[in-house]
């Protein structure tokens, strides 16, 4: 999902040179999104700091839609 999300939006505000860009960056965030999965798992049982801000922006993949 993250993959097909960044070649769109690239897409749509690069043209057709977006595809690859697009691509690039939703292999980047793919890995980094499961870099911060692993992250939120391991730290899912202290609690939560002060100002804690997500890590990934959108939050979650589906954020792309809205």
């Amino acid at each position: 999902m993250e993959i097909i999300n960044n070649i769109v939006k690239e897409t749509k505000a690069q043209g057709a040179i977006g595809v690859p860009i697009g691509l690039a960056t939703g292999l980047g965030m793919a890995v980094t999104r499961e870099l911060a999965g692993v992250y939120e798992f391991l730290s899912a049982p202290f609690p939560v700091p002060a100002g804690f801000q997500p890590i990934l922006t959108p939050e979650y993949p589906w954020g792309y839609f809205e």
